[in-house]
């Protein structure tokens, strides 16, 4: 075929095409246009604006018909039977009644952590706690399990109650557990409630009570006791002992410095002191499925402190830099033998096997030292707030209820200082 043939036709074949393409359709409501096999659907809303259905459709009466129940939906409007909503926030609405208790908790958990709500650890656990009581299939069976399939829009209080009787039956031994997945359910019909997902919360149970929770041994240690377990400890791990039991560090904030946020400053080398600037923490947390330490935030923003280390330690804590300390850039100020980062629970084992070794009988672990320290500091007239500077907190209902306690040689000590000052007029 000769070329002005062929574009012969081409152009025969297009202008066929274009023959059978039927022109867009005039309506009174709205307009209806083929586009290749397909039909096109638009019209003009009460507020102006240009609606399609958000896809086009096979046949032009499926066309026609959608474009009828539009304009039924806008003559009531108009007349005030209803209101009218653009078609994609109804298409959005409609798929909002769709989606279940499980999808909807899932959601909302990495919602949470995506905004910035929460850390990476909470997360976890929120993830956890939702997955091992509501959503997870080979955990959660039975009635406990059926909640997760039912959409947000049909649970009612009884799917509830069910699902907590379910759950406390089949967990009868994790009352702490359970508990918190109650908040979490009920955090998200919370938040489903404020998106408009629903019109009101069906969790109308009361919240389960907080359970006891386990007593375990908290002494205050003694000082002659901390100085035991110090001198009980492998060499490498001795200057996190200082910085947790007597400078009140938590684990993660020891375990998490770098070499350079330990500071020796002052006249060196006849009269040094050393500062231990806390910027961050390590803390463990499931990376695709392995649990590895990563690089956070400190607790609360009042943890970000410096830390000055008393003048006893500073000898310790410069052959520690010389010795043990990761001396690349970036490096950790303690390292395993293996240069690895030192793992928390690691960390607290080596505290438990020197307490042993030391013929320390009182349990000891890395909070031992914020208790420690909060009470000496008490004791020298520190206000709360000077001694939420130094352990990095601002709850003063936790620095003078939980970590402040009683030296058991203190209240002699007291009341020989009051003895001291007695006179009774008489020169007795």
């Amino acid at each position: 075929m000769l070329r002005t043939d062929w574009v012969r036709t081409q152009r025969t074949t297009t202008h066929m095409a274009r023959a059978k393409r039927k022109p867009s359709m005039k309506r009174r409501f709205g307009s209806i246009r083929q586009r290749g096999q397909r039909f096109i659907v638009m019209y003009t809303g009460p507020d102006g604006g240009r609606h399609t259905p958000g896809k086009s459709f096979a046949t032009e009466q499926q066309a026609e018909l959608w474009l009828a129940q539009e304009e039924t939906l806008v003559e009531h409007h108009r007349l005030g039977y209803t209101t009218w909503m653009p078609p994609k926030d109804r298409n959005k609405k409609n798929q909002e009644k769709q989606i279940t208790v499980g999808e909807y908790l899932t959601a909302y958990n990495q919602r949470l952590a995506d905004h910035g709500v929460i850390r990476a650890s909470t997360f976890q656990q929120y993830t956890r706690v939702t997955e091992n009581r509501i959503t997870r299939a080979d955990m959660v069976q039975g009635r406990a399990g059926q909640l997760r399939d039912v959409p947000m829009v049909e649970v009612t209080s009884q799917h509830i109650q069910d699902w907590w009787d379910a759950v406390v039956a089949l967990f009868p031994d994790t009352a702490e557990y359970n508990r918190k997945a109650f908040k979490r359910l009920k955090a998200g019909f919370n938040d489903a409630l404020e998106r408009g997902i629903i019109t009101a919360t069906p969790v109308t149970l009361k919240a389960p009570a907080r359970s006891a929770a386990p007593k375990y041994d908290k002494p205050l240690l003694e000082d002659a006791e901390l100085f035991k377990v110090l001198g009980a400890v492998p060499a490498r791990y001795r200057a996190l002992t200082v910085l947790t039991l007597f400078h009140g560090l938590r684990v993660g904030e020891a375990i998490g410095l770098h070499t350079h946020n330990v500071v020796v400053a002052g006249d060196v080398p006849r009269a040094p002191y050393v500062v231990v600037q806390v910027r961050d923490q390590l803390q463990r947390l499931s990376v695709d499925g392995k649990v590895q330490l990563v690089r956070q935030p400190t607790k609360t923003q009042a943890g970000v402190r410096d830390v000055y280390v008393f003048p006893e330690f500073t000898q310790m804590m410069q052959e520690h830099l010389s010795l043990y300390a990761d001396k690349a850039e970036g490096g950790l100020f303690t390292v395993t033998t293996g240069g690895k980062p030192v793992m928390d629970t690691s960390f607290r084992s080596v505290l438990i096997r020197a307490a042993d070794k030391a013929g320390v009988p009182r349990r000891v672990h890395p909070h031992s030292g914020r208790r420690w320290i909060t009470t000496r500091l008490a004791e020298m007239g520190a206000t709360p707030a000077e001694i939420g500077s130094v352990l990095g907190d601002t709850d003063l209902s936790t620095i003078t209820h939980i970590y402040t306690s009683v030296r058991q040689s203190r209240p002699q000590e007291l009341m020989g200082m009051i003895g001291s000052t007695l006179d009774n007029g008489q020169g007795l």
